[in-house]
């Protein structure tokens, strides 16, 4: 499968006011669906970094046909009014043909969400180069990229100073340096020299723990390729370290002191992006169709909004206080041990030894599939390479 994909991308007005949304999550359909499969939390870099306002989509997915869309009538009448009269007449055959879509709905991303309840991703542009979770139920835009992989081993690795510094080698700067670099996963990703190969996906049916999709599987693996605790062990070391960091970070940024959970009720399939939320003695047996409970965190009260409103993550990275580092040196030093390198090497010589374990790595692979007369087929480009 693929490693990574970009968000959705609208190229219409597809957003709403959690007002409207609401609004539409609890207006009922002719034939019993919920319109919860189409209307979800959506949000952006900026909302990730910068904790702006939540915002809800229209997201009708991957849903080609009009008879099929029109079913949800509530957010068809709404996109009929709003999204048809910008697409009727476009150009490009796809958003005048299927204007209640997204221009660019990734198919690959949304493949990522039916494997873990939680997406991995980082923004294409920013200061810092920073990783998180947020929930499957809500809705990346194409400025943001979504790895295929969301286990802890994955995000330390990523997160790890190893990384930012090949990220940063790779990266393109954007105008002046505040800005940040943009992360283009081909160049900064893809060509990343992890600690050691993971394991493919086992064959469909079988059980595959999260932990075992990795983003390098087409590496081949250098026999001096360092784990000298073994790679299990240094998964663990690295998934600790990081799950460490995450809970840290989300009770800084959400301490429960200052928050209590709202819980959201609504109509849900079971089939739908909703499923684990739903009550399932609540379920009718005719139509799939039960009632979404969605725990949701909220200020307890005017103040604690207004300190939650500093607690940002790009607040957090510019003041970088001596427990998030001491969180990132521990994580750094897990992520070393794996490779077999020393905690303490300089970032010029970890991207001279990255650089070279790169082309090891790439040679090794290149002899492996090296065949004579043989010519290799050209892969069709995804939805996602079409941005």
């Amino acid at each position: 499968g693929e490693l990574w994909a970009y968000g959705s991308q609208q190229k219409a007005p597809f957003d709403i006011t959690e007002a409207l949304a609401l609004e539409m999550l609890r207006a009922p359909n002719p034939n019993g669906a919920a319109n919860s499969d189409v209307v979800r939390p959506s949000f952006n870099g900026a909302q990730l970094l910068r904790r702006t306002k939540l915002s809800w989509v229209i997201d009708y997915g991957l849903e080609k046909r009009i008879d099929g869309a029109a079913l949800y009538e509530r957010p068809f009448a709404y996109a009929k009014d709003e999204i048809f009269p910008v697409r009727k007449n476009h150009r490009e055959p796809v958003q005048k043909n299927q204007w209640w879509m997204h221009a660019r709905p990734s198919p690959s991303y949304r493949e990522f969400v039916t494997r873990s309840p939680r997406l991995l991703l980082t923004p294409t542009v920013s200061k810092f180069r920073i990783f998180a979770f947020v929930d499957a139920v809500e809705v990346p835009d194409h400025q943001l990229i979504v790895f295929g992989s969301s286990d802890y081993h994955f995000f330390g690795v990523l997160h790890s100073r190893h990384h930012e510094i090949w990220s940063r080698a790779q990266a393109t700067q954007v105008r002046e340096r505040e800005s940040g670099l943009r992360y283009t996963p081909k160049v900064c990703f893809e060509t990343f020299p992890f600690p050691f190969a993971l394991k493919e996906p086992l064959p469909q049916g079988e059980s595959t723990p999260q932990s075992e999709i990795d983003a390098a599987h087409h590496y081949f693996m250098a026999k001096e390729d360092a784990a000298p605790y073994g790679e299990a062990s240094h998964r663990a070391a690295i998934a600790a370290a990081a799950n460490s960091l995450n809970d840290l970070r989300e009770r800084w940024l959400n301490p429960p002191e200052w928050t209590h959970t709202v819980t959201l009720e609504f109509s849900g399939s079971v089939g739908g992006p909703w499923a684990r939320f739903i009550d399932s003695t609540t379920v009718e047996a005719k139509t799939g169709v039960g009632t979404v409970r969605y725990p949701r965190l909220k200020p307890r009260d005017a103040q604690a909004a207004a300190e939650l409103k500093k607690r940002t993550l790009t607040a957090l990275y510019n003041e970088r206080p001596a427990w998030l580092d001491h969180a990132h040196r521990k994580l750094d030093a897990t992520v070393a041990a794996a490779y077999g390198w020393p905690a303490d090497l300089s970032d010029e010589q970890i991207l001279e030894r990255l650089l070279a374990l790169n082309l090891r790595r790439a040679a090794v692979e290149s002899a492996a599939t090296t065949k004579p007369k043989s010519r290799k087929s050209q892969r069709e480009k995804t939805a996602d390479e079409l941005l």
